[in-house]
Order: structure tokens, then sequence, then C-alpha cells
């Protein structure tokens, strides 16, 4: 006769086999994307591999974020292939910056991050490009190596 245990044990693994074991491990593998830079392919399946890593974000800021990136990239900038979004939409209480990958499809953050001081409270409302307005701009970045500032971990 098996035990209580044991049949408990094998009871929730068959549960868990039938519910999709592997989904909650999916970021542990890469999901590189195959298909010519560029191209509308590209850009439909690297908004599917990346929404499979990043939880809550807007599916319209992912596919700007990409577009704006692609024609940064043909422009000749980023040689790294990494991404960054900040959803401006959410509360800086909420997490709204992710960086992925995009050669291996991976969202390596998923955080908090601030938006300048002059841009609003909980929310940012106003942006600006003016040297000096302590608003947060908007647009596409070339960013440098990480430093520590006197807010915290920074990029150049």
């Amino acid at each position: 006769m098996i035990s209580k245990k044991i049949r408990y044990v094998l009871f929730l693994l068959t549960i868990l086999s039938l519910c999709g074991f592997s989904w909650p491990f999916s970021w542990l593998f890469s999901h590189p994307n195959n298909e010519p830079f560029g191209t509308s392919a590209w850009l439909e399946n690297q908004i599917r591999i990346l929404e499979s890593q990043s939880s809550g974000l807007d599916t319209n800021v992912l596919r700007l974020s990409l577009m704006a990136y692609m024609k940064a990239r043909k422009q000749g900038f980023d040689d790294k292939q990494l991404l960054t979004i900040i959803d401006y939409s959410k509360p800086s209480t909420e997490k709204r910056l992710w960086i992925f990958d995009l050669k291996t499809g991976k969202n390596l953050f998923y955080t908090w991050v601030s938006h300048g001081k002059n841009s609003g409270d909980v929310n940012a409302t106003s942006f600006s490009n003016s040297l000096g307005s302590l608003k947060s701009s908007l647009g596409v970045f070339v960013t440098d190596e990480p430093y520590m500032g006197g807010d915290g971990y920074s990029l150049r």
C-alpha cells in the first residue's frame, strides 16, 4: 500500500505536469530572434519573445520602443543590442523599467525607476529636452557605462 504522503506527492507532480510545470522557469532559457533585423517579421517575433519575459509591460509601449530601437540601430547606434524601456504611464511607485538583451531575448532587469524632479509627483506628467529643466526626456538614448551617482546606481 502506498503511503498517504507518497500519494500526495504523486498527485502534486501530476497536477504540475498537467499545468505546464516549465512555464515558471521560461526565463532561464534564451529566445533568440532569427528573423532578419528590421523586418515586420523581426518586430512581431521580438514582441512575442519579450512579452513572454515582461510582466506588466503594455504591448503598445513595447511596439513603439522596438520601432524606435530599429530606427536607431539602422542609423548606426547600439552595438550592444540592449533595450531599456520606461513606461511613464505607470506611477513611480510601481515597477516600470525593463532592460532586455535583444540577442538572447532575456529580461535582464524589471525594477522601479524615478523620473525628473519637475516631471510630476508620483506620475510623470511633464517632459522636456531643455537643459536645466529637471524634467525627464522622452525618446531614444544611447548610454555608456554605469556609475554610482549621488542618487545611486546610474548610467552616463
